[in-house]
Formats: C-alpha cells, sequence, structure tokens
C-alpha cells in the first residue's frame, strides 16, 4: 500500500488522478462512474466525494495487492 500526502480537502476524482490511476479527468470520470473505484472497500460512484485522513483507495478487481493508496493528510 502506497501512502499519498495532499492537502485536504480532496475529491475522489483529484486523487485518482494524482495517484495516476487515471491520466485525464475524463478517465477518472469514467473509472469512478462505471464502479471500478473503491473507497474503504467499498464502490464509490461519486467523483465529488471528499476524502478523509486514513481513506483507502483502491481499483475494483485489482490483482495487485499493492495498488492501494491511503490518504495521507498534510
Amino acid at each position: 500500500m502506497y501512502e499519498v500526502e495532499v492537502e485536504l480537502p480532496i475529491t475522489l476524482g483529484q486523487f485518482v488522478k494524482l495517484c495516476s490511476l487515471a491520466q485525464t479527468g475524463g478517465e477518472a470520470r469514467e473509472l469512478i462512474t462505471s464502479g471500478e473505484i473503491l473507497v474503504n472497500n467499498q464502490v464509490e460512484t461519486r467523483r465529488r466525494h471528499n476524502l478523509n485522513e486514513g481513506d483507502i483507495v483502491s481499483l475494483l478487481d485489482s490483482p495487485y495487492e499493492d495498488m492501494r493508496f491511503r490518504v495521507v493528510g498534510i
């Protein structure tokens, strides 16, 4: 799992781009609205969902255990 330091508040869409799970805002929106992004092991389909310190963001059905990102506020 990677710890990603961010300035809070941050939206899920911004965080997905920051972690390079998506290259563009459009890609991030598609991943999120299609239900492919998990926040704390639950599908989240709202791009503007505000993340909190300690939240864990991952890809649904990712074969890589290390493709999980923890939100760390600075």
